[in-house]
């Protein structure tokens, strides 16, 4: 979307552009190589200025979400001169309509536009020669308008018109063609839909990042949900509408929340911030689902701090009853790794079993039949350490 060229005096010219944000890069190196040009012919560099603009946003009959964040591309430099004339623009012969002006450069006031004649004449010689274009000049001191044929110009005023209007005219030829070009249209993901299908996965199948899914040859969580959510099926969309959106409406609430001081706090308050997503983000959407979880297991461990206490005796199997899995923490060591897994029982008492192998998630239920190993306390926590559990379907 071109809109119409604009001046603010008869010394600027400005151009204007509403264009999607991947187009700002093509549109500098546009403008840096007119400028090179400018630099060998005498003329004053443009400058561009990029800002944000509205964003684009719609939705198909079938659901698709396109998306395209915009931006207002804006270009400002002196209007082209030669010696002390700017260049108003010029009187260009057309075979049908005759004499037509193109005073495109907004040097003119509204009067001197009217008063421009519409003929082939040049003020510099006098005479009507079969020309092709005359162009229209105004000094830059006086304000007087002339209009000089092509090879008049150079005696009139000291410099040749052909590079200068040539190089302005393309540059804005060039600006245009690389606006007209610019691709319009990304597909987008709602938010919510990437979240809910995160936590139907991870609730199934537990949450594996791209690089653990590298590392054990695997899928991640989001290469699932990219296998469905560009062609939504009946059964991913039922796995959509069978979670909760209030749940996932916390997690959005909370990622709203985050801290945009670290690298990971920056990138999702840009992406939440727009309700939708690209298909390189699906990734760091379904993290949020795993992050807000493990929040949440984070403060009900700092609640344990107020209520649990050591439990069974140790040294004999005591029935915890029914247990919850709120914490996995995975260490290596010189024996292959561990994972430090943490349950709460329903009384609210922190207890603690080191394993080579466990097989279940956050937030697993399960009853617990295990040995009391010690009573111990960590950071002011009393917790009950156990080993060899019994676990059996609550």
């Amino acid at each position: 979307m071109t809109t119409a060229t604009t001046t603010t005096d008869t010394a600027t010219t400005v151009l204007e552009w509403t264009l999607p944000a991947s187009a700002g890069e093509d549109m500098r190196n546009q403008l840096a190589k007119a400028n090179r040009k400018a630099a060998k012919i005498g003329q004053e560099p443009y400058v561009m200025t990029i800002t944000p603009a509205e964003t684009i946003r719609y939705i198909e009959p079938d659901g698709e979400v396109w998306f395209e964040q915009m931006i207002t591309v804006r270009v400002t430099g002196d209007v082209p001169r030669v010696g002390d004339y700017y260049v108003a623009g010029r009187v260009d012969l057309d075979d049908v309509a005759g004499p037509v002006p193109n005073l495109d450069n907004g040097v003119l006031t509204p009067d001197e536009i009217t008063a421009v004649r519409l003929d082939m004449d040049c003020d510099h010689c006098g005479q009507n020669r079969n020309r092709t274009r005359v162009y229209v000049l105004k000094d830059a001191s006086t304000g007087r308008v002339v209009q000089v044929g092509t090879a008049c110009v150079e005696l009139y005023t000291g410099v040749s018109i052909s590079p200068v209007d040539s190089w302005h005219r393309k540059m804005k030829e060039d600006l245009d063609a690389e606006a007209a070009g610019a691709t319009y249209g990304v597909r987008a993901y709602l938010v919510s839909d990437v979240v809910k299908l995160a936590a139907h996965y991870i609730d199934r199948h537990g949450y594996v990042s791209a690089r653990e899914a590298e590392c054990e040859r695997t899928t991640s969580t989001a290469t699932l949900i990219r296998s469905v959510i560009d062609r939504p099926t009946p059964a991913s969309r039922a796995a959509m509408a069978e979670q909760d959106q209030a749940t996932a409406d916390a997690t959005i609430a909370w990622a709203q929340t985050l801290k945009a001081d670290t690298e990971y706090g920056a990138k999702v308050a840009a992406i939440v911030a727009q309700d939708v997503c690209s298909w390189s983000s699906i990734g760091i959407v379904a993290s949020l689902v795993i992050s807000y979880r493990r929040e949440l297991e984070r403060r009900f461990v700092e609640e344990l701090r107020r209520t649990s206490k050591h439990v069974g005796a140790k040294d004999t199997r005591y029935d915890f009853g029914t247990v919850r899995i709120v914490d996995i923490r995975v260490f290596d060591n010189a024996y292959g790794g561990f994972s430090r897994v943490k349950l709460v029982d329903a009384a609210g008492n922190l207890i603690v079993w080191k394993t080579s192998t466990c097989k279940f998630n956050i937030g697993h239920k399960a009853n617990m039949v295990a040995y009391v190993k010690q009573h111990s306390e960590w950071q002011g926590t009393k917790q009950t350490d156990i080993i060899r559990p019994k676990f059996t379907e609550a």
